[in-house]
């Protein structure tokens, strides 16, 4: 079933009420093209992927319901439209998009043993609050008696099998409908009404008028996709010097030395060493009988001996 022919909107921000009395609601809906809706019919099109037949709720678009059906004249309807505008100015609308409490939030998937439901539970009890006092106000009002709702779920399926309840629940639980999302606040006239076998043979569902449509509620970012507050201070010479000087001694604090040259105060020849080379140069600086006393050759002191204020022995004595 396609998304397009299930559902025939005409959507207008007002309307002349000039037709004649007839059936509306009121409800929330996911705000058109958000994510949310995407969500919800990328969830009606995975069951349809995966064999699972249609049912009476997508008869309807994905909802929370504020009031039942109630039957108005095109005056009455736009009473009740005024008095909707009213009141969320006063008590919902802006309050939930983006501080504070949300308005809106859908807390989990759920199943219900009686009649093979599939619900998503919401928490929505500012907006619960709202029906109630809009049905007392268009009553007052216009004489309209309006049955507010609990405003606590959507349904996503009815009159399924465990199994089958199981199969949906998975579905929804790995699709983004869970949190905050974007939700409008909608008064629509019901214009067609269809059934479970006319969605099922040809995708028609009922059709609806919009005659108002109210955001309410705005989607929120992730924590961790949540912006900046203020972009970070550019680096300068002057914030760099200490970072460079920690990390220098944070290196020097474990990495293995290198191996230093030493002073030349320092290299000094061990004492076996000191004492062949002195043999050495005893040896060879001993006088024959025809032969002058020879001087100590700079072959036998290698630049890397180091010998302080060292003097050969003097072996004739």
């Amino acid at each position: 079933m396609a998304s397009s022919e299930a559902f025939s909107f005409e959507r207008c921000r007002s309307v002349s009420f000039s037709e004649g009395a007839g059936e509306y609601v009121c409800s929330l809906r996911p705000s058109l093209s958000s994510s949310l809706a995407h969500a919800f019919s990328e969830g009606r099109s995975r069951c349809r992927r995966a064999g699972l037949r249609p049912d009476a709720t997508e008869l309807y678009p994905p909802h929370i319901t504020v009031t039942g059906f109630f039957a108005a004249t095109t005056e009455e309807a736009a009473e009740v439209c005024t008095l909707a505008e009213k009141e969320l100015a006063n008590r919902c609308r802006g309050k939930g998009s983006t501080d504070g409490d949300p308005l809106v939030v859908l807390s989990q998937v759920l199943a219900t043993e009686a009649s093979g439901y599939v619900l998503v539970a919401v928490h929505a009890p500012k907006v619960a609050a709202f029906a109630d006092v809009l049905a007392r106000s268009v009553f007052a009002s216009a004489g309209v008696q309006l049955r507010p709702k609990a405003v606590q779920h959507v349904s996503l399926a009815s009159s399924r099998s465990s199994a089958e309840q199981a199969q949906i629940q998975g579905i929804y639980q790995n699709l983004p409908v869970l949190g905050v999302g974007a939700w409008d606040f909608v008064v629509s006239r019901l214009l067609e009404r269809s059934d479970v076998k006319q969605l099922e043979e040809c995708g028609r569902a009922h059709r609806f008028q919009e005659l108002l449509r109210v955001p309410l509620q705005a989607e929120r970012l992730a924590p961790e996709r949540r912006p900046f507050a203020t972009p970070p201070a550019p680096c300068t010479a002057s914030c760099a010097a200490p970072a460079a000087s920690a990390l220098a001694a944070a290196v020097a604090a474990t990495a293995t030395p290198l191996k230093r040259r030493l002073s030349a105060e320092a290299r000094i020849t061990p004492e076996k060493k000191v004492q062949r080379l002195a043999l050495q140069a005893c040896a060879f600086a001993q006088p024959t009988a025809n032969s002058e006393p020879k001087s100590l050759p700079d072959a036998l002191l290698p630049q890397d001996c180091f010998l302080p204020q060292w003097r050969p022995p003097d072996m004739r004595a």
